[in-house]
């Protein structure tokens, strides 16, 4: 069984009190995963520079977790309204909000951001086009089953999607297929399902840090048991076989205990 482990670190909350959580249980457990960061948050400018007590306390943070050897990549600068506004988003708009995002992130981390996973899964064609422009080999803005090469609106992807297998902790939730305290069962055997490059698991960190830290614990004791392998998603790009990657359209789906539409891995389609 291997699951790759995705943090999406969106809000002031998340950098100060939920990323510093996350990252002490995957040190205990001596696991390695990939952080999504937002820049700009509206309202709080987090992340916009070095001029504010939080900003220095997130560089820090953040080149904390790149020394242990985990991934850091781009969320989205104002991480609100790009969840709101992305999918209809016209090419100047995405662009600015991605340069931004990057520049942002670059100056904390020292160095370029890895890889790309908007938020709440909302994408555009330009966003593609933009991500191979930044010369990332994947990105993970999708749900599906396995990794494959994207195509949105005619736009073909030059980085290759890595798509959240598994449904959130609040997907669970709210949608009843399990109750707060029997979560990490149904994630468990969610995850047994077999796929062919294994699963990924995606969570906001101001929640797996702070309101579902002791659910991520079980769950990594799970994953970790009978010769399980966590690991953070720039392994799975490592393990692929890129010539025999498929392409598939990008659609809008919905999930059960969650609202609104997300990119989806949709059909298969000759390349």
């Amino acid at each position: 069984m291997r699951v790759a482990l995705k943090f999406d670190v969106l809000t002031r909350d998340a950098v100060r009190a939920g990323m510093p959580a996350v990252l002490q249980l995957l040190d205990t457990y001596r696991v390695q995963a990939s952080f999504a960061v937002a820049t700009g948050s509206q309202g709080s400018g987090w992340l916009a520079g070095f001029g504010t007590p939080i900003e220095r306390e997130a560089r820090d943070t953040l080149r904390a977790a790149l020394a242990a050897g985990h991934e850091i990549g781009l969320a989205a600068h104002r991480p609100g309204v790009w969840t709101g506004r992305a999918a209809r988003a016209g090419a100047a708009w995405t662009e600015q909000s991605f340069r931004q995002g990057v520049e942002h992130l670059t100056a904390v981390l020292g160095r370029a951001p890895a890889f790309g996973a908007a938020p709440g899964w909302q994408v555009n064609p330009h966003l593609l086009t933009l991500e191979a422009q930044q010369h990332w080999s994947w990105c993970s803005d999708t749900r599906g089953r396995y990794p494959f090469l994207p195509l949105l609106q005619g736009v073909r992807g030059g980085c290759v999607q890595i798509p959240t297998t598994l449904p959130t902790v609040e997907e669970v939730v709210a949608s009843g297929a399990a109750g707060p305290d029997k979560v990490h069962e149904y994630l468990y055997a969610e995850s047994r399902h077999v796929l062919p490059t294994g699963h990924v698991f995606s969570a906001d960190v101001a929640q797996a840090g702070l309101q579902w830290l002791p659910t991520l614990e079980k769950l990594i004791v799970m994953w970790k048991g009978q010769d399980g392998a966590l690991r953070p998603l720039g392994r799975v790009y490592e393990e692929l076989a890129l010539d025999g990657l498929p392409l598939h359209q990008i659609g809008w789906g919905q999930l059960p205990g969650r609202s609104g539409h997300v990119a989806m891995q949709s059909l298969q389609v000759p390349k």
